[in-house]
C-alpha cells in the first residue's frame, strides 16, 4: 500500500470526529469526498492515531480509541425494540370525537383545479 499524504486540516478535523461516541465514517465527514477520507483514516489507523472497527453487517467506523469502537458496537448490537405501532395504525381517538379547535389552529384551503385539468395525482375527477 503506498503511502498516503495526510492534510493536516483533514487530519485535525478525523481527530475530533473519532473523539465522539459514534465515531465517524467516510462518508460523514463533510467537506471532502468519502474516496479521499478513507484512504486518509486508514493512514491514521496504521499510524496508531485512529481505531478501525466495523459494526455488525454495516461499513467502516474510525474512533479515537478501541473503548470507544467497543462501547459502540455492543450498543449496536442491542436488539431495537419491538414498536406496537404498523403503517396501518388507527387514530387513538373516535371517529365521532368533537375537534380540538384552537387559537393555533391553521386552516388551509386548497385553490380548485385549473380549468381543464380532469386527472393528476392532485386533482381527481
Amino acid at each position: 500500500m503506498s503511502r498516503v499524504a495526510v492534510n493536516t486540516v483533514l487530519k485535525a478535523t478525523l481527530s475530533v470526529l473519532a473523539a465522539r461516541a459514534v465515531g465517524f465514517s467516510a462518508d460523514e465527514v463533510s467537506g471532502y469526498p468519502s474516496k479521499r477520507v478513507g484512504p486518509v483514516a486508514e493512514a491514521l489507523v496504521q499510524e496508531g492515531l485512529l481505531y478501525r472497527s466495523k459494526p455488525m453487517h454495516r461499513g467502516v467506523r474510525y474512533f479515537a480509541n478501541e473503548a470507544l469502537a467497543t462501547a459502540f458496537v455492543s450498543a449496536q448490537t442491542e436488539k431495537p425494540a419491538k414498536t406496537l405501532l404498523s403503517p396501518r395504525t388507527r387514530a387513538t381517538w373516535a371517529k365521532d370525537a368533537p375537534m380540538n379547535i384552537t387559537a393555533d389552529t391553521k386552516f388551509t384551503r386548497a385553490p380548485s383545479p385549473p380549468t381543464g385539468v380532469f386527472r393528476s395525482n392532485t386533482y381527481s375527477r
